[in-house]
């Protein structure tokens, strides 16, 4: 193979790799992994950043809320100033999320002892009040 063909094909997978990561185009506004058993004995975690979609900053005080029939109410964590929000001590089960004033959810589930990592990419402008 000459070097060309060689650089091609890697300038290639790089721009695939961008894509496929979001680097191009609209920015997804969730991405969530899960991974099991990466959690404390305490139950499982969800913690993720929250980030303008527009700017990719961070967003502070913004809620973020889980739902599942394995809670008895909404649990919910908010944003620091890294845009950080991190929820402890949940059970396994089928989770939805989303921030408030935000139309788009996710579900995901979380495994027993497991650990989210549920980032969000919103419009800050959509505030109400």
């Amino acid at each position: 193979m000459s070097a060309r063909a060689s650089a091609l094909g890697f300038v290639g997978f790089a721009l695939a790799a961008c894509v496929a990561a979001g680097v191009t185009g609209p920015r997804p506004r969730m991405a969530i992994t899960v991974e099991p058993g990466a959690s404390e004995a305490s139950g499982g975690v969800v913690l993720g950043v929250v980030r303008d979609m527009r700017t990719n900053e961070p967003v502070l005080d913004r809620i973020v809320y889980l739902r599942c029939s394995c809670l008895p109410e909404e649990r919910i964590g908010v944003s620091d100033a890294r845009g950080v929000y991190v929820i402890r001590g949940l059970p396994p089960g089928e989770y939805t999320i989303a921030a408030l004033y935000e139309r788009e959810e996710a579900r995901f589930v979380l495994p027993s002892g497991s650990r989210a990592r549920a980032d969000l990419y919103i419009d800050p402008r959509g505030n109400i009040g």
